[in-house]
């Protein structure tokens, strides 16, 4: 089960609807300014963004948020929205140990969990499966 997202923000400062996790395919990717592979594997999100009956939502780790909003402005935005777990406290229950990582998850399950980069292989070697 996920853990509880009560009292997280996204990069807009705006409170986080617990069922926006709960109900059908969510992608959440674990993202950073900061972080090289993370910016290898955007273009593969968001070619899925338009794709996949999902929703892909990103998970901001550890990061500062000027420097989010500006990866996102400069690279494309393919997520919903991004939880700013600035903190890394939301990642740390899920398990997280770095950027990127990434979770499947079901109807409020974790059915998947990648760690690394998600490109087109991985997703249908790993990913496919589950559509």
């Amino acid at each position: 089960m996920l853990p509880s997202i009560q009292e997280l923000v996204d990069l807009n400062g705006d409170f986080i609807d617990e069922m926006s996790l709960s109900n059908g395919k969510v992608l959440l990717n674990v993202w950073a300014s900061w972080c090289i592979t993370c910016l290898v594997e955007h273009p593969f999100l968001s070619k899925l963004s338009k794709g996949e009956d999902l929703i892909i939502i990103g998970i901001n780790y550890k990061d500062d948020l000027s420097k989010a909003k500006n990866y996102l402005d400069e690279n494309g935005d393919p997520y919903k929205f991004s939880i700013f777990d600035y903190k890394g406290n939301f990642a740390l229950k899920l398990g997280v140990t770095g950027a990127p990582e990434t979770f499947l998850v079901i109807d409020g399950k974790i059915v998947k969990h990648r760690i690394g980069e998600i490109n087109q292989k991985v997703w249908n070697d790993e990913f496919k499966v589950f559509f």
